[in-house]
C-alpha cells in the first residue's frame, strides 16, 4: 500500500464479512490487530459484496456516530 498500517492513529473501522473469498476474514484481523485504534465488525454469512449491501445503514450509522 505504500505505508504501514500500523502507523495509522486514527480510529478505523473493519467491517468484514465471515465469507468472503476475495480477501480472508483472517487477513482482516490480521489487519484490524496492526492498526493501533482498529476495530473489526466481523459480519456472520456475508461476503465481499452482500456485505455493505445488507449493512449499509448500520456502517453509515457507525460513521455517524464517529464524526
Amino acid at each position: 500500500w505504500g505505508f504501514d498500517p500500523a502507523k495509522i492513529r486514527i480510529p478505523v473501522q473493519i467491517w468484514h464479512g465471515t465469507d468472503d473469498v476475495n480477501f480472508s476474514p483472517a487477513l482482516a484481523e490480521k489487519l484490524a490487530a496492526r492498526i493501533p485504534r482498529a476495530s473489526l465488525r466481523l459480519m456472520e454469512n456475508e461476503g465481499h459484496f452482500s456485505l455493505p449491501i445488507h449493512h449499509a445503514s448500520a456502517i453509515l450509522a457507525a460513521l455517524r456516530r464517529a464524526c
